[in-house]
């Protein structure tokens, strides 16, 4: 070989190693700065996560009825902010899967404006879950956010309705670039009036079995009667749904 077809062939070999070293750094870049997908179809949700290793659903049907605390339970610990009513696991309504969902001693329900933070003992790059409304809900009534930066609203249609009328509505996350180690679900407290439960808390948890680690929430002593007046109000509103 020439000299000369020598250097182009090495001038050659330089230029496709750097449209190379171009593509791929472009790709992770790409990759690595991608924000979380965000899905309100279940379906779509385990389509997409199909790939993911260790997922496991927490549907609260393995837990006796009662009181919850602050787990963990499979893996998950929650920091609840419902005022004066204790997280509950509760088979009083239709749910997505199996008798029990996740409500308060409040009648069973969550109120608007309620909120409850998970945090994982290992990161999850999915979560997903229902919200299951006694009523019509407007689009944004539920907000889930993680700590990889993800936010996800609820739909203005539920994914479908319940035989006790409750409306089921799905938020999902998936982040393939960077997993999660907390999610936060959070309610409109804002001239909004609506009661729900949750199920189905979809991510890489431990499998289901055992029972919740740690001391139920108290409810405050001097906050009892405050409590009970408020749960024949409640016990109003649920009969709307059930």
């Amino acid at each position: 070989m020439q000299v000369s077809q020598f250097k182009d062939s090495m001038k050659l070999m330089t230029y496709v190693r750097m449209v190379v070293l171009l593509i791929a750094g472009s790709l992770y870049t790409t990759v690595a700065s991608a924000t979380p997908v965000v899905f309100t179809d279940r379906a779509l949700f385990d389509a997409a996560t199909a790939g993911l290793s260790g997922l496991n659903t927490l549907d609260f049907d393995s837990l006796p009825t009662g009181p919850l605390g602050n787990g963990p339970v499979q893996g998950i610990s929650f920091a609840f902010n419902t005022g004066v009513f204790a997280p509950t696991v509760i088979d009083a309504f239709d749910t997505t899967s199996g008798p029990n969902s996740l409500g308060t001693s409040g009648d069973d329900t969550f109120l608007a404006g309620d909120s409850f933070t998970m945090s994982f003992a290992s990161p999850t790059n999915a979560i997903g879950l229902y919200v299951i409304a006694a009523t019509n809900l407007f689009a944004n009534d539920f907000t889930l956010t993680t700590s990889s930066g993800g936010t996800a609203h609820n739909a203005t249609n539920p994914e479908t309705i319940l035989p006790d009328t409750g409306k089921v509505f799905f938020l999902g996350l998936y982040d393939p670039a960077q997993a999660m180690t907390s999610a936060t679900l959070t309610s409109n407290g804002v001239n909004a009036d609506f009661l729900f439960n949750v199920d189905d808390i979809r991510g890489q948890f431990d499998p289901p079995g055992g029972t919740p680690t740690g001391t139920p929430v108290p409810e405050p002593g001097s906050m009892i009667l405050v409590a009970t007046g408020l749960c024949a109000g409640l016990r109003r509103w649920r009969n709307a749904r059930g």
